[in-house]
């Protein structure tokens, strides 16, 4: 069996946590917030216009229209911008797969 790792590069915003910014498309992205972040924090700014946004489990989603690159200006009214990180879609092409992860079980547990 083979396991992949990936770690988030998540990042203190001055509205709460970014868990992941991925780019969706060459001009669109999703920013995924922890629950910290409200969706009041949530606005469009120039160069990243939200067309969507939902809450998961008290953490805010955020997609939208994004110019191409590799950092995007995050959708808060503080300015900051988020380092893209790349969607690995290819990785389950032509396989018939489920993804489940839960954040109580070590490693090990799981790779068992």
């Amino acid at each position: 069996m083979q396991i992949d790792h990936r770690h988030l590069k998540t990042q203190q915003t001055r509205a709460g946590r970014l868990l992941a910014a991925v780019r969706d498309g060459e001009d669109r992205a999703v920013c995924f917030f922890k629950s910290d972040v409200s969706q009041d924090a949530l606005t469009d700014v120039d160069g990243f216009r939200i067309d969507a946004a939902r809450s998961v489990g008290g953490g805010r989603i955020a997609s939208g229209q994004t110019p191409p690159g590799p950092t995007i200006p995050l959708p808060l009214a503080s300015g900051e911008v988020a380092h893209l990180q790349p969607v690995e879609t290819d990785l389950f092409a032509g396989l018939n797969t489920v993804v489940a992860l839960r954040g109580v079980e070590s490693a090990e547990v799981i790779a068992d």
